[in-house]
């Protein structure tokens, strides 16, 4: 229900007076007032009006002050009844999809969802326990990307996003609910939404992606199909394959010369792009000091981590070492 402030403000342009929604024990105010709260459901300077919803717990207040027309007051409740059955209506056929238990019924109401033609992409944003800053998390989604749909599943929030550029919104999504709510969170971002069948593929795929961070430690906090490939592509290697590849690499001499300073050096050449001058410079270590470990790397592995190639086995074997 927390679409809830948007349909007070569709309702506002018209009848140009405050209002507020009782919906789910929670109480909407538009325009919004801080810390009000209804006293046994009754407001003072409101007039209450009871909607007959699905589940007949929705009651509609109105400025006592305003005049509002009956006929306009009606039209009013039955637009609010209206929406709130397709929230929930949607709600549920999103929730059964990603469970991959879905009807005809909901296939329907997603496809008009996706009616426009353009693309739709899956995320998922995990964090810490989202409870008690869900309206204030999803008021911060809805105004910093083009999200059709918003729900929770599994203690995640499901966003349905449909942006030209998904990795760049996501990335101002993550950093303004850093500014406004200090939180800091993983989005996943999904593959393209082309049918919806393939919802609970799409965010399967989202929950691999955060066990793979975990698993390899990754520090990327936002995450999409081709960050993650690498280590897709690892997991699926036989495990007798990759046992001779760290074997070969990963010699006693080798692993008595990793201490934490080294594995550090390894991990910053490879988030630099094997660039030497801005690697040393993230280390706060001279050129010649990485110079001189990335040279007893090669000398006790024979991979040089400043050639291609070399520092392309290495890290696929590196993400195999961590991974034992």
């Amino acid at each position: 229900m927390l679409q809830i402030n948007e349909v007070l403000s569709q309702l506002h342009t018209i009848l140009k007076c405050k209002m507020a929604l009782l919906t789910d024990a929670k109480l909407y105010f538009y325009p919004a007032e801080d810390g009000a709260s209804p006293e046994e459901h009754e407001l003072q300077g409101y007039d209450a009006c009871n909607i007959e919803a699905a589940d007949g717990r929705v009651t509609f207040y109105i400025e006592s002050s305003k005049n509002i027309n009956e006929d306009l007051l009606k039209l009013a409740t039955l637009y609010i009844n209206d929406r709130l059955n397709t929230m929930d209506c949607l709600d549920d056929s999103i929730n059964r999809l990603l469970a991959d238990c879905y009807n005809h019924s909901d296939i329907a109401v997603l496809y008009q969802l996706m009616d426009k033609g353009e693309a739709i992409n899956l995320i998922v944003i995990t964090g810490l326990d989202f409870s008690g800053i869900e309206k204030e998390l999803f008021e911060i989604i809805r105004n910093s990307v083009d999200a059709k749909h918003i729900t929770k599943y599994q203690g995640n929030i499901i966003a349905l996003v449909q942006e030209q550029n998904v990795y760049e919104a996501c990335s101002n999504l993550q950093k303004n609910i850093l500014t406004e709510l200090f939180i800091e969170t993983v989005i996943t971002i999904g593959d393209k939404l082309e049918h919806p069948q393939q919802l609970a593929n799409i965010y399967d795929g989202c929950m691999e992606a955060i066990l793979l961070k975990q698993s390899y430690g990754v520090n990327e906090k936002l995450l999409d199909s081709q960050t993650m490939l690498i280590y897709r592509l690892i997991t699926s290697i036989d495990q007798d394959l990759k046992k001779k590849i760290t074997d070969r690499i990963f010699s006693s001499k080798f692993i008595e010369f990793l201490s934490s300073e080294v594995e550090l050096t390894i991990e910053e050449m490879f988030r630099n792009n094997l660039n030497l001058t801005d690697t040393s410079a993230r280390l706060y270590i001279h050129r010649n000091t990485l110079l001189y470990r990335i040279d007893k790397i090669y000398k006790l592995t024979g991979f040089d981590l400043r050639k291609f190639e070399d520092s392309m086995i290495f890290k696929l074997a590196w993400l195999m070492y961590k991974e034992s």
